[in-house]
C-alpha cells in the first residue's frame, strides 16, 4: 500500500523541491539533496522549461536582476516548483508547476511572471485576487484583509467577488476549500 504521506523522490522515482533556509533543495532517490547535486539529464529538464518561458527569462533579469544562467535556473525552479506539498515536481519526465506561498506574494516585483499563479475554471487570479483567496482562506475578515492589504474594504469585496466569479465559489468556505485544493494553504 503506498503511503500518501511520504514525498515525491523518497520511495519512488519522481522529485519533490522544495525551500529550506532560502536553500533549493530536492527529495531524489530515496534522499534530500541540493538542487544542482541532481544529475544535469534531471537539471536539463527544468532549464528547458525555463527557456521556453520568456516571459520569466525577462523577469528574472529585469525585476529580480539575477544575470547569470544558474542563479536564473535556481530562482526560477524556487518560484515555480519550491513548495513542499507532497506531490511530485516532476513526474515521468515532465515538469509539474506548482504555486506555492513563498512569502513574497504581494510584494514580489516578479509574481506571475516568474511564479505561476493559480486559475480557476474561469481564469488566472491576479497578484490581489491571490493574495485576497490565501488571506481568505486564513479565516480574516474584510477589514483586516484591508488592513494587511492596505487597501479599502470595498477593494477587497470587489476581488472577492471576481475571486467567486473565476474559481465558481459561492461563499468563503468555498474559497477556503478552494485554496486547500489548490495547495495555496
Amino acid at each position: 500500500m503506498k503511503n500518501p504521506l511520504l514525498p515525491a523522490g523518497l520511495e519512488d522515482h519522481n522529485l519533490e523541491i522544495y525551500v529550506h533556509d532560502d536553500e533549493l533543495k530536492v527529495t531524489y532517490n530515496r534522499r534530500a539533496i541540493e538542487f544542482i547535486e541532481l544529475p544535469e539529464s534531471i537539471r536539463e529538464i527544468f532549464e528547458v522549461s525555463l527557456i521556453k518561458d520568456p516571459i520569466a527569462i525577462k523577469s528574472l533579469r529585469a525585476d529580480m536582476h539575477i544575470l547569470d544562467s544558474t542563479g536564473m535556473l535556481i530562482q526560477y525552479v524556487k518560484c515555480v516548483f519550491g513548495g513542499f506539498d507532497n506531490n511530485p515536481d516532476l513526474h515521468e519526465g515532465k515538469t509539474i508547476p506548482e504555486c506555492w506561498d513563498c512569502g513574497r506574494h504581494g510584494t514580489c516585483p516578479a509574481e506571475g511572471k516568474v511564479c505561476k499563479l493559480p486559475a480557476g475554471p474561469m481564469g488566472v487570479l491576479s497578484p490581489k485576487e491571490y493574495r485576497t483567496t490565501v488571506l481568505v482562506a486564513k479565516g480574516k475578515l474584510d477589514k483586516e484583509i484591508a488592513e494587511e492589504m492596505g487597501i479599502k474594504e470595498t477593494s477587497v469585496r470587489e476581488y472577492m467577488k471576481r475571486v467567486r466569479e473565476k474559481i465558481e465559489a459561492n461563499n468563503r468556505i468555498e474559497i477556503m476549500l478552494w485554496a486547500q485544493r489548490s495547495g495555496l494553504i
